[in-house]
């Protein structure tokens, strides 16, 4: 019997291109003891950042936590996760 895949979560945000926002998210997912396996940011709409965590191992319960507290973020326009699956191999 194989091991239950690991559980694996995008977390994609929407905020001002304010200079220090990637900073602040980077933070907020450290204090909750979290570290992404990729981030990925690209301009959107000019000023406008499209920020994507995956976390790989995480439990839904924090990665919910952590979206509604980024969610109040001044600078956030938008966040929200999804499970996403686990590539096949």
């Amino acid at each position: 019997m194989s091991p239950p895949p690991e559980s694996r979560f995008c977390l994609e945000v929407l905020a001002d291109t304010d200079p220090g926002v990637l900073i602040r998210l980077v933070e907020r997912i450290q204090s909750l003891a979290l570290t992404p396996m990729r981030l990925s940011a690209q301009w959107f709409l000019g000023e406008r950042v499209w920020i994507t965590f995956v976390f790989i191992g995480a439990d839904e319960i924090s990665i919910e936590t952590l979206t509604r507290r980024i969610a109040h973020f001044p600078t956030v326009h938008f966040a929200v996760w999804k499970r996403e699956p686990s590539p096949s191999i």
